[in-house]
C-alpha cells in the first residue's frame, strides 16, 4: 500500500504572473487595454508626467503599473486578460490619501469572467497611508482548469473611478 501511494502522481500547481507591462510571463501573452492604448485614457504609471498620482515604482510589481481614469460611463476603461487555469488574483494600487485637490481618488470595479458578472470592489480613501500595494481586488480560487477571461472594468456610474492596475497572477 505505502509504495502505491509512492507512486500516485502527484499535481504540482504554479502560479504565473501577468505584468501590466510584459505581460505573461509563461505564454508573453499582454493585459490588452480599451480603449486601446496609447490614445484612449491609459497610461503606463512609472515615470508619467500627466499623471496625478506618482506611487513608489519599487513597490510595484516590475516597476510599472497602469493608471486610467473613468469619468462616467460613457467613458468606459476596461482591461482584459485571458489565462489557463484554476485560480486568479487581479492585484492593485490604491491611492489612500488625497495629494491634490480634484484628483479621483475612488475605486470602483467590476469583473466578469468568461462573460458572465464576476464581482464588484470599491475603496474609498481612509487617509491612513499614501498608497496601498500589491492590493488583492478580484479572488477566484475555484475554476475549472481551463482557458478564461478576465475583464476588468471600472464603474463610472456614479462617481469617477480610478484603475492603478498593477499585476495578475494565476495559477494552473
Amino acid at each position: 500500500l505505502l509504495l502505491s501511494l509512492a507512486l500516485l502522481p502527484h499535481a504540482v500547481r504554479l502560479n504565473v504572473s501577468v505584468d501590466d507591462q510584459s505581460g505573461d510571463e509563461r505564454t508573453g501573452a499582454l493585459p490588452v487595454y480599451f480603449p486601446a492604448f496609447p490614445a484612449g485614457g491609459w497610461s503606463q504609471g512609472n515615470g508619467c508626467s500627466a499623471c496625478g498620482f506618482k506611487p513608489d515604482s519599487t513597490e510595484a510589481f516590475d516597476n510599472t503599473w497602469h493608471d486610467t481614469t473613468s469619468q462616467n460611463d460613457t467613458d468606459p476603461r476596461m482591461i482584459s486578460i485571458n489565462f489557463t487555469g484554476t485560480a486568479v488574483y487581479a492585484f492593485f494600487i490604491l491611492p489612500d490619501t488625497v495629494t491634490e485637490a480634484g484628483l479621483t481618488i475612488f475605486t470602483n470595479m467590476t469583473f466578469t469572467l468568461d462573460g458572465q458578472p464576476a464581482g464588484e470592489f470599491l475603496h474609498t480613501p481612509t487617509s491612513s497611508v499614501d498608497f496601498l500595494y500589491n492590493q488583492p481586488c478580484y479572488v477566484n480560487d475555484s475554476l475549472v482548469n481551463g482557458p478564461h477571461q478576465l475583464f476588468i472594468s471600472a464603474n463610472a456610474q456614479t462617481s469617477s473611478s480610478l484603475i492603478l492596475f498593477d499585476y495578475l497572477l494565476y495559477t494552473y
